[in-house]
């Protein structure tokens, strides 16, 4: 599918975009998915402007990049304006991406309670500071990714915002912050907000085959994938080409990239972590997962899991 999707001065080659993860759409990850293509921009998890500010070690590993040519964003969450600045000045200046993103949408309760995330979308005043601080610190593409609201659904002044203040594009995860992740995704509001947007709208939330995603994208300009695309790697590229990466490949893949990454006392937990949402829906025996799941043996987990995938796609051969 060809995209006619434009983002600031960015033109976007693929409508179809991954959600930003904590823990999951590391570097590792995002080179997993731009080697398979079919994916309009890659974007990191979720990047406190505090700690970018502060240089902390562990931030400034999270923001480490590659060489692509696919479109990158880093994902900011805060609730200072200022330390917005500072944060995008840092971005502009000692990093090579492409666009960034605000997350105004995160429900999860320690981020909420600082005042950052979906905590935005009841503080609208300082929800368009921080937009209006970041669209005027810099000349990059700039995206906002929001819910339908706090409590109740007022997206649609939410949007006028993030348009008004000088923004790209707008994401929306079709949930209220009080829906969590539980209540399927309202797409019945995205016609009428499309319709009421100049800016691009990309959709977001219940996208997990590739028959709802075509559908979805007609009243949208763009879609995000969540929890689907880390338990198919390969799906942007199902729905465009109709053919899916074999699981084996893909986990070999993503294991060469994540041993070149991280220091080898992080190789289990994090393979454990991709193995938790790959392995959903394969037909895998619940005995075998625990098997993985509970061992302290990287070596074990592995060599088990390469078999494991590697039986899976052999079995299915014609």
């Amino acid at each position: 599918m060809k995209s006619k999707l434009k983002i600031g001065e960015i033109n976007i080659k693929h409508p179809y975009f991954p959600s930003p993860l904590a823990g999951l759409t590391d570097l590792p990850f995002r080179m997993l998915l731009d080697s398979m293509g079919c994916t309009g921009a890659l974007f990191t998890e979720m990047i406190s402007v505090e700690g970018l500010v502060r240089k902390n070690p562990r931030t400034l590993l999270m923001i480490k990049s590659f060489k692509s040519d696919t479109p990158k964003f880093v994902q900011l969450f805060g609730s200072h304006p200022e330390t917005f600045k500072e944060a995008v000045r840092y971005i502009n200046n000692e990093t090579d991406f492409d666009g960034i993103d605000l997350n105004a949408g995160c429900p999860v309760k320690k981020v909420v309670n600082k005042g950052a995330g979906a905590y935005l979308l009841k503080d609208l005043s300082k929800f368009r500071d921080i937009v209006r601080a970041i669209r005027n610190s810099t000349d990059r593409a700039f995206t906002v990714k929001i819910r339908l609201g706090f409590n109740g659904v007022n997206v649609f002044e939410i949007a006028k915002i993030v348009e008004g203040e000088g923004a790209d594009a707008v994401i929306v995860h079709f949930r209220t912050k009080k829906d969590g992740y539980s209540k399927p995704a309202r797409w019945e509001f995205a016609k009428p907000l499309k319709e009421k947007l100049k800016i691009p709208l990309i959709g977001n939330g219940d996208l997990l085959d590739a028959k709802t995603t075509k559908e979805r994208l007609k009243f949208v300009d763009g879609i995000m994938v969540g929890r689907g695309i880390v338990i198919n790697p390969s799906f942007f590229k199902e729905i465009e080409t109709g053919k899916r990466e074999r699981d084996d490949i893909i986990l070999n893949r993503f294991i060469k990239y994540m041993e070149g990454f991280y220091p080898e006392e992080k190789w289990l937990p994090r393979l454990k972590a991709f193995l938790r949402y790959f392995s959903k829906g394969k037909g895998i025996p619940k005995q075998r997962k625990n098997e993985l799941f509970i061992s302290k043996d990287y070596s074990f987990v592995k060599q088990n899991s390469i078999e494991l995938f590697s039986n899976i796609c052999k079995d299915k051969k014609p």
